[in-house]
């Protein structure tokens, strides 16, 4: 196929020139695209000058596919279905040699809560550790944690308020998993100028997903009731006073914890950032606890507008959120336990220099 400057070996030829194929690679169909697109550009080539054409080209061809190759390569590697301790360790120990950098060094590692990342015997804390110990390294110096924004979502699922999200749910799906339902509310919000186009999925896995789902559904609740109405669908009660205030409350705290979570994302933040974030809204939880059991809710804007905010049932939501709060001084008591070494950070002038710590 060199005289039509085609590439070989493959079913469907390929033109070197223009990357185009032929379907049938049959020499008249190959000569018939080379004539009609490509004849009056190359024929003023020499045979000699033809050959070298075609191999700049190929070598121009397979250097494009190496790079599609490579990282083809390496999303296969970071995706295979089975990630081991010992595979994570062995790619860290990798990168440890590679950087030159010795495991006296190592003074703190964060990971989240899988097993092949905490596991003592098959897991990465377990082979750092009797690494450590080959080395006659003291594997107390190393201070384990876990992450901060991953601890923070499985806070957050300890609110569930499953006869909420169940209804919210089934309206969402019954308006999204099918088009024709789609494409009518959508029209709907159109017609009546709504603020919004449309409402987002929920997504279990993603609390955010959660939150904004459950915001987005609270702000055109009414249009929503109107269509649920229009199709004959009764799975939400908007008129259940009791319904609506656990509806309401749940909106504003997932509204905070997607605000503590945007804010434990980003560049530049170092751990007693993040540290600082975390104390900062379990004060909060202590302030909110408090109100609430006076009746003030101040702090909770969707709540305090429902029309029959008498008959909310205070410690309910009391109970959840101190149930939020004990959560989060369990799950971040190793960071509390190491306070006083992060103000070298936040606070590097109140720091005594010649404490051991």
């Amino acid at each position: 196929m060199d005289k039509f400057i085609f590439l070989r070996g493959i079913k469907c030829k390929m033109s070197l020139t223009c990357g185009e194929t032929v379907a049938v690679p049959k020499v008249e169909n190959v000569k018939r695209h080379y004539t009609l697109k490509h004849a009056s550009t190359h024929n003023r080539y020499e045979e000699d000058h033809r050959k070298e054409k075609v191999l700049l080209l190929q070598r121009n061809l397979v250097s494009q596919q190496n790079i599609f190759r490579e990282i083809d390569d390496g999303s296969k590697k970071y995706t295979k279905k089975i990630c081991t301790g010992a595979a994570v360790f062995k790619e860290i120990d990798i990168a440890l040699e590679k950087a030159g950098l010795a495991y006296d060094r190592l003074v703190g590692i964060a990971t989240d809560g899988a097993p092949a990342m905490i596991g003592k015997e098959q897991g990465l804390r377990g082979f750092i550790q009797r690494k450590l110990e080959s080395l006659n390294v003291s594997k107390d110096q190393i201070l384990w944690y876990h992450c901060i924004i991953h601890q923070e979502s499985l806070c957050s699922k300890i609110i569930k308020f499953d006869h909420v999200m169940d209804n919210v749910v089934k309206a969402v799906n019954f308006i999204r998993s099918r088009a024709l339902n789609h494409r009518q509310f959508r029209n709907f919000l159109d017609e009546i100028n709504a603020e919004f186009s449309g409402i987002p999925y929920f997504t279990e896995i993603r609390w955010l997903s959660c939150g904004r789902t459950l915001k987005r559904f609270y702000d055109i609740r009414e249009h929503v009731a109107a269509f649920l109405e229009a199709k004959g669908n009764s799975c939400i009660s908007f008129d259940d006073d009791k319904w609506m205030n656990d509806f309401s409350f749940l909106v504003d705290i997932t509204h905070k914890l997607n605000e503590l979570n945007v804010r434990l994302q980003g560049k530049e933040k170092l751990i007693h950032n993040l540290f600082g974030e975390m104390t900062a809204f379990q004060k909060k939880l202590d302030l909110w606890i408090t109100q609430i059991a006076d009746s003030n809710y101040a702090h909770f804007p969707c709540l305090q507008e429902q029309p029959h905010i008498s008959v909310i049932n205070r410690e309910f939501f009391v109970s959840e959120l101190k149930r939020m709060q004990e959560e989060f001084a369990r799950r971040f008591k190793d960071f509390r336990a190491c306070e006083d070494q992060l103000k070298i950070f936040s606070m590097p002038f109140d720091v005594d220099p010649a404490d051991p710590r």
